[in-house]
């Protein structure tokens, strides 16, 4: 099953945060490269505009879904707040 993964501001977060330097915002980069490697993600990244981003999984349950944002250190500490949603991509045309 599909599992959109959507990221907000939360309650700390901190626009001069940067991927570059040590710190959440580089560990949960870390955590998506290695949920990618594990092919579970399917693709993810930043909006363009900066006001959060996306990941899209492939899961067999929503728990697993939420077991990834609960090791997010982005969403442990308040800098993202994460909205996990269920994605039916079924062909329903038939």
């Amino acid at each position: 099953m599909k599992f959109v993964m959507i990221y907000h501001a939360g309650p700390a977060y901190d626009a001069d945060l940067s991927v570059a330097e040590p710190g959440v915002l580089a560990d949960h980069v870390k955590l998506m490269h290695n949920v990618m490697e594990r092919g579970v993600m399917i693709m993810g990244g930043p909006f363009t505009d900066g006001a959060g981003g996306m990941s899209v999984l492939d899961l067999p349950s929503r728990a697993d879904a939420m077991a990834i944002a609960d090791a997010d250190p982005a969403v442990s500490s308040g800098h993202f707040e994460v909205e996990v949603r269920a994605w039916d991509t079924s062909d329903r045309r038939t």
